[in-house]
């Protein structure tokens, strides 16, 4: 709520603003969703067969099965 209200007050922040919570919500998202404890996490980035799986599944497999999947309801 009080990000709605600076971009409706202050629409000059947005720019700024936009740029650094990308990074900032970047590392509690990792952590949360792949279940990697914050003091593993230095760790976790130099495991590079587990980074190469997350990226090929976010950045190849998913986009392909959202896009197949989108074509039944484009259809629609």
């Amino acid at each position: 709520m009080g990000g709605g209200i600076i971009g409706l007050v202050m629409p000059e922040w947005g720019s700024p603003l936009e740029l650094v919570s990308d990074r900032v919500l970047g590392l509690p998202l990792y952590a949360t969703f792949l279940n990697v404890p914050f003091t593993a996490l230095a760790r976790a980035f130099r495991d590079w067969r587990f980074l190469l799986a997350v990226l090929a599944v976010n950045f190849v497999i998913l986009p392909l099965v959202v896009f197949g999947l989108s074509r039944f309801v484009a259809h629609a």
